[in-house]
Parts: structure tokens; sequence; C-alpha cells
């Protein structure tokens, strides 16, 4: 997991964007195919959603949390 620095720990608008790694193994833990790329974030003010594509098709993958932290609810 990428950390990066210069926000507070309890910054609501902080906005966690998942690497390779991650969403790799998102991809896997859902049974959406293999990850082949992250087509961008698609908006949103506290949620991060991203399009994807696996090798089973395309995905909104929804990231949501409020606070940056290491607990995190990937939903799809």
């Amino acid at each position: 997991m990428t950390v990066k620095t210069g926000y507070p720990d309890n910054d609501p608008l902080f906005r966690h964007t998942p690497d390779r790694l991650e969403m790799e193994c998102i991809c896997k833990e859902y049974c959406l195919g293999k990850f082949v790329h992250n087509h961008g974030d698609l908006g949103g003010a506290y949620n991060v959603n991203l399009k994807i594509e696996t090798t089973k098709g395309f995905y909104v993958i929804r990231i949501a949390f409020g606070l940056a932290s290491d607990d995190r609810d990937y939903t799809y």
C-alpha cells in the first residue's frame, strides 16, 4: 500500500487511491478476473470510484470510507 505523507490522519477529505498491487488483490478477492488497467477516477466527494478493466470485463470499484485509515471497505 502506498502511504501518502503531508496529510493529517483525521483529514476527512483525504482520498486513498489503490496502487496496482491493491487492485490485483481486490480483483482476486471478488473473483473479477485478472487486473488489466485502471481507466481512472469517476469522481465523488468522499468515496473513490474507479473504472477498471479485468480479463472478465469492465467494473466500477468503489472504495467507501470517510477518514483515511488502514481499514477500507471495498465494494463493487
